[in-house]
């Protein structure tokens, strides 16, 4: 991208109270002297007219502050004036040569581009430089320290922040708290793995003592029903010949009562048989004592068939009598017997059936450790399965820590790795400009974080040289004088065309505020025609602002800035 500044209107901005215009292009490039002259206190000469303030106003329109830090309390007018304003004038070219767009950046009470309200970032972003680029590259401030003469750490950060290196510390420190972040999750989760192990360990000795309790009943309840058979198996032998004795005395029983009844229908037959011939014989007795006629007594034989009959009833009942009474002892031996045996064998049976029924209750018998297995088994397969979660997540994070601990160190590997060949070329770009300044065979070398006695990294930028009068490079700050004039310029002009070259930017216009101090008559010169030189090369304005009187072939352009009662005002 190609960055033209155009024009720069300013008013209200220190010394430059009425409103100012000031080119800041010109076709072909060339050197430009700017000049001050202070009429309003002449033995100021040149000083205090409002040079650097111009260049003060760009970058405070740019940026919003001065290459001092000065902000709008402080550059307001010193007079009564309008209001504080400054408009820049640029012109951006993308690489491919498609055309420039011309902007208006203007600050006063608040930041505008092409007259739309923005903020800082968007000015930065369309630009492509940030204020220290742009303090390092388009504008070379008056007396602030250039590159060289920023302590070695100092250096470092300008270069940090120069190239926006700063992204990389912040990847690094992001990876790094990723990284703490991740070790917190996995100590969480290793924790949670641990306590999960330990819930899933009782889960499953719980589990193993249900199983055995469940077992234990199990078999417990197989010898209570092998008992209840055993028993019930004692019992029916028990019983079998009891019941067989009772069933044939009780068949004896039905017998021998059965006969009974019968003998004893027969006896009270023969009973009646023997009161009937017994009658009869009574009576044929009778009749034979008395005479039928007179009825006197007489002695006469009874007949006998009376009393055979009568002897032969008596006979049959003696023995009918005799005979039921055989049968009515065995009914009564039968009977005792029943009565003997009923009740034990009334007795075993009521333990017999409550031997089956108690046996019939085991084999319908639930365990009662049955469902506590169950969900001891679903407990331990949640476990199981939440272990497993644990498990991959810790190793996922395991796995993710690894990976960014690799970018931690990675970011920063990056980091120097830029910062090595941006120093390699710094330094290329730098000993390329020796020669043509003077300096010829010397040699500018950059070197970074040193080891120091006591084993840490020093983070800084060193600079030495090397002169055809010294066998080993020295720091630069042994060089005073023009030389280490000459050197620190050098420096500043060739990391300005590093950092717009990382940065993709080429611009038009290149400020030197007060460069020549400590340099000779002859110095000034050899000076002025390096930079006419540089900006006919380059292509560029080069603004070179200086209060001694300088007179030189090379300038294509002197601009005056003269301060009056009425403020400062630029003729040229």
């Amino acid at each position: 991208m190609n960055l033209e500044f155009i024009e720069l209107r300013l008013q209200g901005f220190k010394q430059f109270i009425k409103p100012v215009i000031f080119a800041l292009s010109a076709s072909g490039g060339g050197l430009v002297l700017m000049r001050g002259r202070n009429e309003v206190e002449p033995a100021l000469g040149a000083n205090d007219v409002g040079k650097s303030s111009l260049f003060d106003a760009l970058t405070w329109c740019l940026f919003g502050r001065t290459v001092d830090n000065l902000h709008s309390t402080d550059l307001r007018s010193w007079q009564e004036a309008p209001p504080l304003q400054v408009e820049v004038t640029v012109a951006i070219a993308a690489a491919n040569g498609d055309g420039s767009k011309v902007h208006k950046i203007a600050r006063g009470r608040r930041l505008t581009l092409d007259g739309a309200p923005v903020g800082q970032d968007q000015i930065t972003r369309l630009l492509r430089l940030n204020f220290d680029v742009f303090a390092n590259t388009v504008l070379l401030g008056q007396g602030r320290p250039l590159f060289f003469d920023l302590e070695p750490r100092n250096k470092m950060e300008l270069f940090s922040a120069a190239l926006e290196l700063e992204r990389w510390e912040v990847r690094s420190e992001a990876a790094a708290w990723e990284v703490e972040t991740m070790e917190k999750k996995l100590q969480r989760e290793k924790e949670t793995q641990t306590s999960i192990k330990a819930t899933l360990e009782q889960a499953q000795k719980l589990l193993e003592d249900t199983k055995r309790r469940s077992q234990e009943w199990e078999t417990q309840r197989k010898e209570r029903i092998a008992k209840n058979r055993q028993a019930a198996e004692e019992l029916e032998k028990q019983l079998e010949p009891l019941r067989r004795q009772r069933d044939d005395a009780d068949l004896a029983y039905d017998g021998a009562e059965t006969e009974y009844k019968a003998q004893a229908r027969a006896v009270a037959d023969l009973e009646k048989l023997v009161t009937v011939t017994t009658t009869s014989y009574a009576r044929a007795e009778a009749a034979a004592k008395k005479c039928p006629t007179c009825g006197q007594p007489i002695k006469a034989n009874v007949p006998a068939k009376y009393k055979a009959a009568k002897e032969s009833a008596e006979s049959d009942l003696a023995h009918a009598r005799k005979y039921a009474q055989t049968f009515r002892t065995k009914a009564d031996a039968a009977s005792a017997t029943l009565h003997r045996l009923n009740p034990r064998v009334t007795e075993l049976e009521t333990k017999l059936r409550g031997l089956t029924n108690s046996h019939l209750e085991h084999e319908d018998e639930e365990n009662p450790h049955r469902p506590q297995v169950g969900e001891l088994q679903r407990c331990v397969q949640q476990h199981e399965a939440n272990l497993a979660i644990t498990e991959e997540v810790v190793g996922k994070v395991m796995a993710q820590i690894a990976r960014t601990k690799v970018w931690v160190k990675g970011f920063k590997d990056i980091r120097l790795a830029i910062v090595e060949d941006v120093l390699q070329e710094l330094q290329l770009a730098t000993n390329a400009l020796l020669p043509e300044s003077g300096l010829q065979d010397w040699e500018v070398h950059y070197g970074i974080e040193q080891e120091t006695k006591s084993g840490t990294i020093r983070r800084g930028l060193t600079v030495t040289v090397l002169s055809p009068y010294n066998d080993q490079p020295v720091r630069w700050e042994s060089w005073g004088g023009g030389v280490g004039q000459r050197l620190r310029l050098i420096g500043a002009l060739a990391l300005s065309e590093v950092l717009l070259r990382h940065a993709g930017v080429g611009t038009n216009l290149e400020i030197l505020d007060e460069p020549t101090q400590y340099f000779s008559p002859k110095g000034v010169e050899y000076m002025c025609e390096f930079l006419a030189s540089r900006a006919r090369t380059l292509d560029k304005n080069i603004v070179l602002v200086d209060h001694h009187a300088v007179e030189s072939a090379q300038f294509s352009d002197v601009v005056t800035v003269v301060k009056t009662a009425a403020g400062s005002m630029v003729e040229g």
